[in-house]
């Protein structure tokens, strides 16, 4: 009964995203992939204990203390999303490419010669990927049960007027229309079933945009035994959604009716702040311990654009009904949101100038993600995020050899837990595997990197309480080099 209730109060949320915002947005935003250099995605992102390397500004800071000499580093990535959907029995497929930088910036170093305690102070400032929204949903099948404008008519007799974005479109486009007798919407298709026949239903999806991180980090080294470093991030968000729904009576069962098409489309861009403490404590040469904590991150000047459209197709041999088109005002809103704060533990163990084996460990809350706004409470949003999203356990593995001495070999893996409380959304559970190789000597290094990632979730075209769901499998693939010049 929770979980059922889980369920409603997380996909309700979802039904009309381009209205207001949702549990999912929140998530999107709370649930950062971090990328970086090569070196560090190579090795599973388990890099916290050992530092050095410029991602670790935006995971444990303290790893800016580890350099000793100034280092200017870049690393553009070559990414795809693809996604497989299985929905009414039938298999969509879609894929999208993006070209991108998974980090850039530059690290400077002091080096206090005549102390004794403090061996080198550091500066770093650049910028670091922490997600990317690219990808492509195809998602089609035919439906025996019910269709949208089911949906449609009864939300425009429950609700008190129309809704501009949806409702309000399907009478104006006349796929649902007023009985004076009744005094109801109604439609041609029952929500028992479509008796006769079925409809194909087909969904495409299309998203872009990412957010990154501009940091700027200092931190220092103490006696070579322990390395502190903070970091302000300035993370954005840039997001696109555009949606495509086709409905069409494939064999001719429902009076009149022919096909629909309703498009979505959403921008949101945003920007805020966080902070970021971390230690590393080296108290042998062959361990390294760290910590980190990052505040939650207050993104207070987000704003969202939204539109939809319908388009109407009916039986050209039907003449008391006309094709219709209709289109939505051009919405626009902005508010806060606020995401969870993160705390990481990592260990890591050198074998000697062989290799090395490290470990992390990350926490975060995703159920404590809020909006907020001048103009609305948020309640109900607020509360559904609360009880849909859970703690989340991530762990990271990394390891890295000596082959040759300037060449080494690396690889990773990623586990992160699922968000979703009670198993609410049947998936969330994701896994990355990656490895990479590079050159290094004292002026300069050379990384590659490749890293796949999946995780399994269900899909609703629409609300879950008219349609079933399908299943998605989301994997990506990002191949990344990072080329560095140290001075």
């Amino acid at each position: 009964m929770k979980k059922l209730f889980l369920i409603t109060a997380l996909l309700s949320s979802c039904i009309v995203f381009l209205q207001a915002q949702t549990a999912e947005d929140a998530l999107r935003y709370s649930n950062l992939t971090f990328g970086g250099t090569a070196r560090s995605v190579s090795m599973g992102g388990a890099f916290g204990a050992l530092g050095a390397d410029f991602s670790t500004l935006s995971t444990n800071p303290a790893g800016i203390g580890v350099y000793k000499k100034s280092v200017l580093s870049f690393t553009p990535s070559v990414y795809t999303g693809e996604t497989s959907s299985v929905y009414m029995g039938e298999t969509g497929y879609d894929n999208k490419y993006n070209f991108n930088f998974g980090n850039a910036g530059f690290v400077l170093v002091s080096d206090t010669k005549n102390s004794s305690v403090f061996k080198n102070f550091q500066f770093g400032f650049g910028v670091n990927r922490t997600n990317n929204f690219h990808n492509r949903i195809l998602t089609d099948g035919y439906n025996t049960e019910t269709s949208i404008r089911t949906m449609w008519t009864d939300y425009a007799n429950s609700e008190g007027s129309l809704n501009p974005f949806d409702t309000e479109l399907a009478v104006n486009s006349g796929l649902i229309f007023y009985d004076s007798l009744s005094g109801q919407y109604l439609n041609d298709v029952t929500r028992t079933g479509l008796e006769e026949g079925y409809v194909y239903q087909r969904k495409n999806v299309v998203t872009s945009g990412s957010m990154n991180e501009i940091v700027f980090s200092a931190g220092t080294n103490i006696g070579e035994v322990l390395y502190l470093g903070a970091t302000i991030g300035l993370p954005t968000i840039k997001y696109e959604y555009h949606s495509t729904f086709v409905e069409s009576d494939v064999n001719d069962s429902i009076p009149y009716f022919s096909a629909l098409e309703y498009d979505e489309h959403l921008s949101t861009t945003g920007s805020g702040f966080n902070f970021k403490f971390g230690f590393i404590l080296k108290p042998v040469y062959w361990l390294r311990v760290g910590g980190a904590v990052h505040t939650p991150t207050f993104f207070n000047d987000m704003y969202d654009e939204y539109s939809s459209e319908v388009a109407s197709y009916f039986d050209s041999n039907q003449n008391e009904v006309d094709d219709g088109w209709a289109k939505s005002p051009d919405g626009y809103y902005n508010y806060a949101l606020e995401t969870p704060m993160r705390l990481l533990g990592s260990v890591a163990v050198v074998i000697g100038k062989a290799g090395l084996l490290s470990a992390e460990y990350e926490y975060t809350d995703y159920g404590k993600a809020k909006f907020r706004s001048s103009e609305d409470d948020f309640y109900n949003v607020n509360n559904t995020i609360t009880n849909s999203y859970i703690e989340g356990h991530n762990l990271k593995f990394g390891t890295e050899w000596m082959v040759a001495p300037m060449v080494r070999i690396r690889g990773g893996y990623q586990l992160y837990s699922s968000p979703y409380a009670d198993a609410v959304n049947d998936g969330g559970m994701r896994q990355a595997i990656s490895f990479g190789a590079g050159i290094r000597d004292r002026h300069f290094f050379a990384d590659l990197a490749f890293v796949r990632s999946n995780t399994a979730q269900d899909y609703y075209m629409y609300s879950s309480e008219y349609v079933m769901p399908a299943q998605n499998t989301y994997i990506s693939n990002q191949f990344l080099m990072t080329l560095g010049f140290r001075f």
